[in-house]
Parts: structure tokens; C-alpha cells; sequence
């Protein structure tokens, strides 16, 4: 029988072990054990070729050794856990000696080592900072104003492409504007991309890629429905017209300078899975102020890292070091997201003032620090659910696969995936499919912020008191993390095509079928919702009660929609949906992501290879 080791719970080093903070560290590497007798088996780990023969107590010792420990916490710990083995320090010390010869232990020394072993840093020349402008040119005012601000702090001139998805006409002059006056503040070049010229982008691609206009026409132009959230056509316009490049992607309430998060420090977290920190504010100005104003060029820091190899990046970006005090306790099976030769594809920021989410539901699931804020008495918890001024960001910079969020730093040198047209979560999307696109790749999630300033109230708290009902996109998003198949092709583009493939059988499904699937998705998100909910009210002894009644709101909402046989509608879908309707919609959004799949690595190579002739001068 074959098994793999498990790597779940670690016993606590038994008291009195003996540790020296100078010593080096072991971990025990990841590997396949196959059953050789009642007392023996062959032990082959994951990054060699070489068969170990052992006994039984001998790999029980090994598994033990999980976590980077010095030697003697190591023994300690074998000798406090496995049976028998009590006295026999001495020779457990020499057979766990025998383990780190053998290879089956690695130090801290030769893991930080290999790490840092990427090669010479090579930044992606930037194309420019892409602007997603929509009917609010006050917004994109105050934007420029702050890039502009940034440029002569810094010393530079950066290119400015504002992407227009205005209805109102005099916005859109306005935008148009807006974008010269940078240019002659600057000096940089500037561009303002209207619908007439995203119109004259999809004929001349359509010329160079036959039978993909009306696939074009679709991820880029408007349709039918104009009031739709159109932010996904603003993400594939910008990926097409700098193609080849890295881009800056900026919506228009963004704010900058960027700041160092409150408390942030050096260095890059080892741990996958650290929580974000919230701070809540006073009010708006209050959030925007929060942190302090970085000193450097907080975009030439991203520009250093996007397109690069995590290596080069440890090895050799200041702040971006792991210390070897940092590994301990971790086990190397935990530590896999951490790779020398992974490409970082993405920097993400965290953000002050407004949340980037659609609703407050996540508040009442943060950490007991943040949440000591958040209801730290009436009258600023009823302020603070509404998720309006608030600091949200990492305290050390993560290594992530793509956040849910909109990226900061894109590296568009190599095919990155078009994202849905319209629909909120389009970034999430995006962010799914490029990782199923480069699943060796990484992105990092910087303790720095940017500003985020909408211009009223949106209902984030009236959407949380409703059941937790996500959007197509958001659903795409989980599908394609939990279900697509992986493919063995180096390929993206093959792979995209894959993913494509997949979407055509899951549109294809009967009528029955895609119900199910709706149905048992919806289940998971509120039943997940309503277990992690209840862990914090069973944890929060010191709630206050208001608090506690709007969490159980939440969580009876969402019991009583998870009992409810109801058609299974998601988010922004028409509320007179049937079930059929609900399969119908599934299905048309399969199908035409699929489309896109299949046509968009070629879109996207034109895109290239015509650079700057792509838009009409």
C-alpha cells in the first residue's frame, strides 16, 4: 500500500526541551512511504529520485520532525511522543543525524539558500497606468491630480491610458480632457480611449484574427444593457493595448500616494494564510491619512518585483528577505507556495478608505484584534459597517496565488486570460484563470495602501443582512479554483483552451443538472458562511450586543435561505427567474466565456504584435 505522510496536527515539544535560538533548523522533507513488511517500509520523498529503506518507528520519527526545530527539539519532541523511546535520547539523536545525512531533514540554511537562488532581477518594462474611468469624471480629476503628484515627487513621467465606459456624453469630454490636462502637467504621453476608438480596436483586430469580432465585440463594446457594471470590458481593453508589457491598472476613485500600512514591517511572511489587519477610522480623511507616506516610490518598488522570479526578489529587492527565525515552526509541507523559479505575475495593495467589497458580511469574521475596533462602542460600530473608512492590508508582505481583488502591478508580458465583460467579481475571475493559466506562478500582497474614495454610500450593510447570494463571476471564480482540471500542457494557451473545453461540458449539462449545481453552490457559500460566523459568536464572549444580534441576523438569513426551496438565482440575475431560466443563464455564461477562452490567446498575441498600431492615432 501506498500512502503519503500526513502532515496534519503537531504534538506540542514536550516541556523542558532544550532550545538554542543559534542552532541550526531541520524539517523533515514531503515524500511517499510504501509498505515494505510489518516492521519496514520505502520511503521516497518528493524531491528525489533515492528509495530509503526504514523501519516503521524510525518514519514515526521522521514525522515527528515535520516543523524546522533545532536537533535537540527534535529528540525531545521524538522521545515525549512515540512509545518506548523514553531514555533513549542519545539514540534518537543519532538516528534523526542519520535522517539530516540522508537528505530526508533540510536545514534552514540550505532551504533559505535555494531559495534565494532565482537569478538576476529583470523588471518588465512598464507600458503604463491604465485608468477604468466610468461617468464620474470628479473622480478621475482628483486621480490624475494625484498621479501627477507622484510624478514630480518621484521624478517620473508615467504614461496614462484612461479607458472610458461612460454613458453620459459630457463625462466623457470631460474624461477626454482630463486626460490632456495630465499630459501638459506631466509631459508624459497620455491616451483616451472612447468607444468610437474601441469600436476601430475591434475592426482592426478582427481583420488579423477572422471569425473573432463578434467574440471581440463582446468582451470589449458595450451591449444592450447599459446600465450593466461594465468593468471587465475596461480589464480586457487594458491587457489588449499593452500586450507584451506590465501595466499599473487603476480604477478612477483610486487615490494616490501610497503608504506604509499602520505597524507594517520588513520582510516577507512565510505563512500562506496570515490575516489581513483591519483599522477602522474616524471618517473619510482620517482613513486616507492613516499609515505613513512611504519615502520611497511605492510604484518603482512593484515595478521591481512584477516579472520577476520570487528568488531574484528575496535574494535581491531590499524588504523582501525571509529570515531563518521566521521558519520556525513551520513545516516545509506548508512552505510549498514558496519557490525560487515562480514568476511573480501580480502585486496587490491594500487599501484606505472604502472597501473594495460589495458588501460587509467579511467584517464580522475578522481577527480579535481588528474586531475590537469595529465594535468598539454604538455609534462607530454603526459607522463601521458600513465598510467606508477603514485601512485594510497585511502587516508583512504575502505570496499568494491572485487575491479577489483588483491587482495593482500586472506583468502582461506573457498571455494573461480576458476576464467576463460585465458583472461584479470580474477580477476574481480573472485572477482563477490566471493562476489556472501559470499554477506555478505567484503574486505578492504588499503592506502598503493607495487610496480608495467612492463617491457615496454603497449598501454593503443591507447586502450583508441579505443571504450571502454571489454573482456569476464569483461562481465562475469558484468553479474554475475547485473543479476545472488541472491540464499537463506548458502551454497557456493550450491550457486556456482546456478551460475552455470544460466550459462548454458544464454549459452543456441538462437542465437538471445545472440546477444542481447552482443549487449545491449556493448551499456551500451560506452553509461556509454560517459555520465561520457562528465559531466567531461562540468565541466572542466580550460582544457587545448589537454586534451579536446583526451576526446571528446573518446567520439566520442564510439558515433560512439554505432550508428554503427557492430557484437558484445568483446575484444581479432578474428576480422573476424560473429554474429554467437560472440553468439558461448558466449555460449562455458558459458558453460565451468559453468562446472567449478559445479566441482570446490569439486576440491577445495581435494585440502584441501590433503594439501601439493598435488604436488609431
Amino acid at each position: 500500500m501506498r500512502y503519503d505522510i500526513d502532515f496534519g496536527s503537531i504534538p506540542v515539544v514536550p516541556a523542558g526541551a532544550r532550545t538554542n535560538s543559534d542552532a541550526p533548523m531541520f524539517a523533515a522533507v514531503e515524500g511517499r512511504v510504501a509498505s515494505l513488511s510489518n516492521n519496514e517500509c520505502v520511503f521516497q520523498s518528493k524531491e528525489g529520485d533515492e528509495l530509503h529503506v526504514m523501519t516503521h518507528q524510525v518514519l514515526q520519527a521522521l514525522d515527528q520532525c515535520r516543523e524546522f526545530r533545532s536537533l535537540d527539539d527534535h529528540v525531545a519532541r521524538v522521545v515525549g511522543v512515540i512509545p518506548g523511546l523514553a531514555g533513549q535520547g542519545e539514540a534518537v539523536r543519532r538516528v534523526i543525524s542519520g535522517l539530516i545525512d540522508r537528505g530526508l531533514l533540510r536545514s534552514d540554511g540550505d532551504f533559505l539558500a535555494e531559495l534565494r537562488s532565482g537569478g538576476v532581477a529583470t523588471p518588465t518594462p512598464l507600458k503604463a497606468l491604465v485608468v477604468r474611468a466610468c461617468d464620474r469624471p470628479a473622480q478621475a480629476a482628483a486621480l490624475l491630480t494625484s498621479i501627477a503628484d507622484h510624478g514630480e515627487r518621484f521624478d517620473r513621467k508615467d504614461s496614462v491610458v484612461l479607458i472610458d465606459d461612460s454613458v453620459d456624453r459630457d463625462a466623457a469630454r470631460d474624461h477626454a480632457r482630463l486626460v490632456q490636462e495630465y499630459g501638459r502637467r506631466s509631459g508624459a504621453t497620455h491616451r483616451y480611449i472612447s468607444s468610437e476608438q474601441v469600436k476601430a480596436l475591434v475592426e482592426r483586430l478582427a481583420k488579423a484574427i477572422p471569425g473573432a469580432k463578434q467574440v471581440l465585440a463582446g468582451l470589449t463594446l458595450k451591449g444592450g444593457d447599459l446600465g450593466a457594471f461594465g468593468g471587465g470590458r475596461g480589464y480586457n481593453i487594458a491587457l489588449l493595448v499593452t500586450a507584451g508589457s506590465s501595466l499599473a491598472l487603476l480604477d478612477d476613485d483610486y487615490r494616490l500616494p501610497f503608504h506604509r500600512a499602520h505597524g507594517a514591517e520588513e520582510g516577507i511572511d512565510p505563512a500562506q494564510s496570515a490575516r489581513f489587519g483591519v483599522r477602522f477610522a474616524r471618517d473619510r480623511d482620517h482613513a486616507l491619512a492613516d499609515g505613513e507616506s512611504m519615502a520611497v516610490d511605492g510604484l518603482a518598488l512593484q515595478q521591481a518585483l512584477v516579472g520577476n522570479t520570487l528568488g531574484s526578489v528575496i535574494g535581491r529587492v531590499p524588504g523582501f528577505s525571509i529570515d531563518r527565525d521566521q521558519l520556525r515552526g513551520q513545516a516545509l509541507a506548508r512552505l510549498n507556495h514558496l519557490r525560487s523559479d515562480a514568476r511573480v505575475l501580480a502585486t496587490f495593495t491594500g487599501s484606505r478608505g472604502a472597501s473594495f467589497t460589495s458588501d460587509s458580511a467579511w467584517l464580522y469574521d475578522i481577527d480579535a484584534g481588528s474586531r475590537a475596533g469595529f465594535w468598539s462602542n454604538r455609534d462607530a460600530y454603526l459607522q463601521n459597517v458600513h465598510a467606508d473608512n477603514l485601512v485594510y492590508a497585511p502587516a508583512r508582505a504575502l505570496v499568494t496565488s491572485f487575491g479577489l481583488f483588483t491587482p495593482f502591478l500586472l506583468d502582461n508580458s506573457r498571455l494573461l486570460p480576458c476576464t467576463a465583460p460585465t458583472g461584479r467579481g470580474e477580477d476574481g475571475l480573472f485572477g482563477a484563470v490566471g493562476s489556472y493559466l501559470y499554477p506555478d506562478s505567484r503574486t505578492l500582497h504588499l503592506p502598503i495602501t493607495i487610496g480608495h474614495v467612492q463617491e457615496g454610500r454603497r449598501p454593503r450593510y443591507d447586502r450583508a443582512m441579505r443571504p450571502l447570494t454571489p454573482g456569476i463571476n464569483r461562481f465562475l471564480r469558484e468553479w474554475v479554483s475547485n473543479n476545472a482540471q488541472p491540464s499537463q500542457s506548458a502551454d497557456p494557451a493550450d491550457r486556456l483552451t482546456l478551460l475552455a473545453a470544460q466550459l462548454e461540458d458544464l454549459g452543456g449539462a441538462s437542465v437538471k443538472a445545472r440546477i444542481d449545481i447552482l443549487m449545491e453552490y449556493l448551499r456551500y457559500v451560506r452553509a461556509d458562511l454560517i459555520e465561520r460566523l457562528q465559531q466567531q459568536i461562540g468565541g466572542a464572549n466580550d460582544a457587545p450586543v448589537y454586534w451579536a444580534a446583526d451576526a446571528r441576523r446573518i446567520v439566520e438569513e442564510n439558515g433560512k435561505a439554505l432550508l428554503t426551496r427557492s430557484p437558484p438565482r445568483l446575484d444581479e440575475w432578474p428576480l422573476d427567474l424560473d429554474e429554467a431560466g437560472c440553468a439558461e443563464r448558466l449555460r449562455r455564461a458558459c458558453v460565451e466565456m468559453a468562446a472567449a477562452y478559445r479566441q482570446w490567446p490569439a486576440l491577445w498575441g495581435a494585440a502584441a504584435d501590433l503594439g501601439d498600431r493598435l488604436l488609431p492615432s
